[in-house]
């Protein structure tokens, strides 16, 4: 399944360069931030699922990856504990 990224490079309280997955309600969100290293990607989830978390990766597309496996892994916990 291909994912369609809306990529902008506005800022907004000390984001930019921020890349968007919308899916449905949720946005999956990798961007630079001030309060972080200049290399290093944050991943944001609005409505918030886990709290920031830095992508170990300095490449955006690969950042883009941990970003959807990091979402899956997290939603996979609350599932199993629904069960």
């Amino acid at each position: 399944m291909k994912m369609h990224w809306k990529d902008t490079a506005t800022w907004t309280d000390g984001i930019h360069d921020r890349s968007v997955l919308e899916l449905g309600a949720l946005r999956l969100i990798v961007a630079k931030s001030l309060r972080y290293r200049p290399q290093d990607w944050l991943i944001i989830t609005l409505p918030v699922i886990f709290h920031e978390f830095v992508a170990s990766s300095i490449n955006i597309e690969e950042a883009k990856i941990e970003a959807i496996n990091k979402l899956e892994s997290v939603l996979q916990n609350i599932l199993a504990k629904i069960h």
